[in-house]
């Protein structure tokens, strides 16, 4: 645990005193050498201020001082992620690695090489790691889900599927089992909203069983009348697609709503500090626990918070189950309900969660509409050029969404597409592609519905925003993703004039698509069936007119309309927040009392 003056010196930095914070924790690491506390927090301050030269140095005389001793393993596995997280993840990787060398089982130090692993997409050497541990000292409930998280990030959403069952069967008080089933049944094909909404309600009793709520804070009747505050909590306000969508309208939210950003994450850029300087009040609180943190929420008197996270990664729920404010809610980082009973809202929309959609989720539904989304497109996105052939039989159809979305369904559509358009040709990228063994799966998998290497080219990541969106005037029509749809793929696709086809399912993930294309006026690319998904692919590859009119006009049609009216949502949202607020009032508040008699 951290001393006091560490502790104290975090919070000097998280007041933006961070000169004084630094100051104070160089002298705490020259009193105390080996105090890794002091050292892993001095690294992170001199990471947050700029100085990542200091902060290796720090970090590397960590590195060597570190002996196979528990608080010093705990130390070097702190100072990795202080390296990771600060964007020097090679370095980072490296701690992780000696202390697993020096540690082999300890779950710390596996975890932590586990989701570096997992962080710079090497999955493959992420499941080899695994499977020679599980090998070398038996399955154990942390070794076989991080094997779940390898599957599914190669587009093995099944496998992954039954691998976290088979765990949360041999376990079933297992918090990260039941948190791996939920999330990867987003995913996976055979999964029916019911069981989607039971596997999410056991993660949610796992999770939040024992914590204690905080003393309630209820609203009295007065507070009807003003504005509530309100605080975001996410690890994402950075470049991030969860942040392209926040950017949009926070800045709207400005004398309109008191906004209080609670960054749970590590890395610091351009996205954090616009985000930074749009909000009312600013915390960095990616070193404080969850007890602390809805501490320093409930202090900060927040009327209505908001996680952006949902189960995906470094999530804080157990925070919201705390209770730190009297309204709480979930939005936009995750497709599903969270399964909490201390979350009241879900903000959706009517095209993502239609009437009936209440049964499939733990909170009330919000809905945001036209459209629960807000893109924010980059102020200056390469131009749009024409299309890559005038001819049927040269059409390139492309996805550029994460592999774990490529379901058998989904291959199966795509497949069929190309089929039935000869001479036409498959475009993916993602990042998983960066590992020759990854795209050799994705090949095979294709190859079993009948589609030929010829007609199949693969992409890795490109690191560069404006060099990845340049890579989408290599596509002439996109194809989604099913059952999980894609997001800022398909707003990037509008952007560079590229039609993106979508086929409408029974859930969010599904229906993501629907909404997207509905609020650009696009309800004519969304099908309601594996059939007409291909027909209108297919229909669209053969009309070369179509096709050049959408790329011209799909960029300033998508800029024109609802998805980037940034004003307008944020009316929209803040109306929302208000009415949640409003409606807490008159529940909570106390009955007036009675007249008297006359």
């Amino acid at each position: 645990m951290p001393s006091p003056r560490v502790e104290q010196a975090l919070a000097q930095f998280n007041a933006g005193k961070r000169e004084q914070a630094r100051a104070s924790l160089l002298a705490l690491v020259q009193r105390s050498p080996t105090d890794f506390a002091a050292q892993r927090a001095l690294a992170w301050v001199l990471l947050q201020l700029g100085q990542p030269g200091q902060a290796a140095f720090i970090g590397e005389r960590v590195r060597a001082l570190a002996k196979p001793t528990r608080d010093d393993l705990a130390g070097l596995i702190e100072i990795g992620w202080t390296f990771h997280d600060g964007g020097r993840r090679a370095d980072g990787e490296a701690c992780a690695r000696r202390a697993c060398t020096l540690a082999p089982s300890d779950p710390a130090a596996l975890e932590a090489l586990l989701l570096m692993l997992q962080a710079r997409f090497a999955y493959p050497e992420m499941e080899a790691h695994c499977r020679a541990m599980i090998a070398a000292t038996g399955p154990t409930p942390l070794l076989q889900t991080h094997l779940a998280n390898a599957l599914l990030a190669m587009g093995e959403s099944e496998a992954a599927a039954a691998l976290a069952r088979e765990v949360l069967a041999a376990d079933p008080a297992s918090v990260a089992a039941a948190h791996a089933l939920a999330a990867t049944l987003n995913y996976v094909d055979s999964a029916t909203p019911d069981q989607i909404l039971e596997s999410h309600t056991h993660f949610g009793r796992l999770l939040t069983a024992g914590i204690k709520p905080l003393a309630p804070r209820p609203p009295g009747p007065s507070d009807a009348d003003r504005p509530p505050r309100l605080g975001l909590v996410s690890p994402d306000f950075r470049a991030h697609s969860v942040a392209s969508f926040v950017e949009s309208f926070l800045p709207h939210l400005k004398g309109r709503l008191d906004v209080v950003c609670y960054y749970t994450g590590f890395t610091v850029d351009d996205s954090t500090r616009r985000i930074a300087a749009a909000a009312g009040l600013w915390h960095h609180v990616n070193t404080l626990g969850d007890a602390d943190l809805a501490s320093l929420i409930r202090e900060d008197r927040i009327d209505v918070l908001i996680d952006l996270c949902g189960l995906f990664a470094r999530g804080r729920l157990r925070v919201f189950q705390m209770r730190p404010a009297p309204v709480q809610a979930t939005y936009i980082g995750y497709p599903n309900t969270t399964g909490l009973t201390a979350i009241d809202y879900r903000l959706v929309d009517s095209h993502t969660d239609p009437p009936g959609s209440e049964r499939l989720a733990t909170e009330s539904l919000r809905r945001l509409d036209p459209c629960f989304l807000c893109y924010a497109p980059p102020a200056n996105p390469p131009p749009v050029e024409r299309l890559t052939t005038d001819d049927p039989g040269g059409v390139v159809f492309g996805s550029f969404n994460n592999l774990q979305k490529f379901t058998d369904s989904t291959l199966a559509m795509w497949s069929r597409v190309i089929a039935a358009v000869p001479g036409s040709r498959l475009l993916l990228k993602n990042n998983a592609f960066t590992d020759e063994s990854v795209r050799a799966r994705i090949r095979a998998a294709l190859d079993r519905h009948g589609l030929r290497l010829e007609s199949i080219e693969i992409l890795g990541r490109i690191d560069d925003p404006m060099q990845h969106l340049t890579a989408y005037r290599r596509i002439d029509i996109a194809l989604d993703t099913f059952p999980y749809n894609g997001t800022t793929t398909t707003c990037e696709a509008l952007l560079m004039g590229v039609p993106v086809v979508t086929l409408a399912g029974d859930r969010h993930a599904a229906r993501v698509g629907v909404s997207l294309l509905a609020a650009v006026g696009l309800d004519s690319l969304v099908a309601a069936t594996p059939d007409q998904f291909v027909a209108i692919a297919t229909a669209l590859a053969a009309d070369t007119d179509r096709r050049r009119a959408f790329r011209s006009s799909l960029r300033p049609t998508l800029l024109a309309s609802p998805l980037c009216d940034a004003a307008g949502f944020a009316r929209r949202f803040e109306e929302a927040v208000t009415a949640m607020w409003r409606q807490a009032v008159a529940a909570r508040a106390p009955a007036a009392a009675p007249p008297s008699p006359q």
